[in-house]
C-alpha cells in the first residue's frame, strides 16, 4: 500500500493530517519512515537539531582572491560547471516566499523530519522553477562524476566567498586610524557569517542549480512498464538540459494500485535519498511526491498539501546520457545504460582531494579564451 503523508498549509501554519477537512484526504499508514502524531510546529519545537558531519572546516581553505575588487573575476562565465558562488549563495536552495511549500526548503524539511533521515542523509529532488530560471542546467547524471565535481567546488568556494573581506580603498578624507578600525570591524562581522564544508551544505549544492526532478513533462503519462505479476514497476524518465539529454531507468518493487497511482496521476516528482559515508555519497532510496491546492470547509482559505510516498530501495537504477554538442555522431539509442547504483562514481571524494581552485579554473578560462581569439 502506497503509504501517503499529508501535510496541509491552512492559513499561516503547517499541520498534519486532522488539521483540515478530512474528507478528501488519504488514510495515513505510519511505518518506518515517519511517525505523524503531531503537528509539524510542535515537532520541531521538542526535536533536537543534529549536527550535520563536516566534510572540511572553513580553516581548511582561504578567502577567494578579489579581481578587480569583486570575486565574480573568478567566475567569468555562467558555467553550471563550475557556479559561481555569488550567483549561486548557498544559504537556502529556493529565494521564494517563506510559506511556500513548494520550495526545497520547505519540503526538504519536511521529509527531514517526518522520515526521521539521519544527519548523514541528503535529499536530492531540485528546486520549484524561481529566480534562476534559464540557469538550471544540472541533471541528476550519475554515469560520470560531473554533478559532483561541480557541488563539490561550489561548496568549497561558497565558504571561501565567506570568508572573503571586501574592503573600500581609504578614503581621502579618512585618516589611517580610520581605515584600519573599519577594516578590523568588516574582518570581525565576517567571521560571524563563516561557515564550515558540512553535508547540509553539500546537499545545498546538490540541488542549488538543479531543476525539480518531476517524472514526466506536460500531461503525457511516463513511459513505464509494470509487472502485475512481480509486483515490479520500471520508470523510464527523459530529461534535456541545452544540448545534453539524459535517460533514467527506475527499477521497483510496488503494489499495482500504488503504481497506477504513480503513473496516471499528474504533478509527481522524485526525490533520492543518499548515504553520506567515509565522504562518499550513494543513492539509497526514492520516493515520490506532490503538490495538491485544497480549500478548507470552514475557512474557504486556498492552500497547499504536500503528499509523499515511502521510500523505496531500487531494484535497479540505471541512466545513460549524451551531449550532442559535444558527440555530435553519437547514436544516443544505442548507448547502453550504465549501472549508477554500484557505480565506480560512488567513490568520488568530497572535499579538497576533487577540488579545482578558482585560481586554476580562471587561468583555464582565460587560456581558452585567447586560444579562441
Amino acid at each position: 500500500m502506497m503509504k501517503k503523508q499529508l501535510l496541509c498549509c491552512c492559513i499561516v501554519s503547517v499541520l498534519f493530517l486532522g488539521g483540515c477537512s478530512k474528507k478528501e484526504e488519504p488514510q495515513t499508514v505510519q511505518d518506518e519512515y515517519s511517525d505523524v502524531s503531531g503537528s509539524g510546529e510542535s515537532e520541531t519545537e521538542t526535536e533536537t537539531v543534529a549536527t550535520s558531519p563536516v566534510i572540511l572546516s572553513k580553516t581548511a581553505v582561504q578567502p577567494l582572491p578579489l579581481i578587480d575588487s569583486d570575486i565574480l573575476g573568478n567566475f567569468p562565465e555562467d558555467n553550471y560547471q563550475y557556479p559561481s558562488p555569488a550567483r549561486f549563495p548557498l544559504d537556502t536552495v529556493d529565494r521564494r516566499e517563506d510559506h511556500d511549500l513548494r520550495t526545497f526548503d520547505q519540503v526538504a524539511t519536511i521529509l527531514r523530519q517526518n522520515l526521521k533521515l539521519r544527519n548523514d542523509q541528503i535529499v536530492v529532488m531540485g528546486r520549484e522553477s524561481g529566480p534562476m530560471d534559464g540557469m538550471d542546467q544540472v541533471l541528476f547524471d550519475l554515469t560520470s562524476d560531473q554533478l559532483y565535481q561541480s557541488a563539490n567546488n561550489l561548496a568549497i568556494n561558497y565558504v571561501r566567498m565567506l570568508k572573503t573581506p571586501i574592503i573600500k580603498p581609504k578614503g581621502e578624507f579618512e585618516t589611517t586610524e580610520q581605515y584600519q578600525l573599519r577594516v578590523e570591524q568588516t574582518q570581525a562581522e565576517l567571521k560571524a557569517y563563516q561557515v564550515d564544508y558540512d553535508v547540509n551544505l553539500l546537499q545545498n549544492a546538490l540541488n542549488k542549480a538543479m531543476r525539480r526532478l518531476y517524472i514526466k513533462g506536460g500531461f503525457a503519462d511516463p513511459d513505464y512498464q509494470y509487472n502485475a505479476d512481480q509486483g515490479i514497476l520500471t520508470l523510464k524518465i527523459e530529461e534535456n538540459a541545452s544540448s545534453r539529454r539524459l535517460e533514467t531507468l527506475l527499477t521497483l518493487s510496488m503494489a499495482a494500485a500504488d503504481a497506477q497511482e504513480l503513473v496516471k496521476g499528474s504533478g509527481w516528482a522524485r526525490a533520492y535519498i543518499m548515504d553520506f559515508k567515509q565522504n562518499h555519497l550513494k543513492v539509497s532510496g526514492v520516493l515520490f511526491f506532490k503538490f495538491r491546492s485544497q480549500i478548507t470547509q470552514q475557512q474557504r482559505v486556498g492552500g497547499e498539501s504536500l503528499i509523499y510516498t515511502q521510500v523505496y530501495k531500487p531494484i535497479k537504477f540505471e541512466q545513460k546520457s549524451i551531449d550532442s554538442w559535444a558527440e555530435p555522431n553519437d547514436d544516443f539509442t544505442t548507448q547502453p545504460f550504465q549501472d549508477v547504483l554500484n557505480s565506480p562514481r560512488n567513490q568520488f571524494e568530497f572535499g579538497l582531494k576533487h577540488y579545482l581552485p578558482a585560481e586554476t579554473y580562471t587561468k583555464q578560462w582565460e587560456a581558452k579564451r585567447q586560444q579562441a581569439e
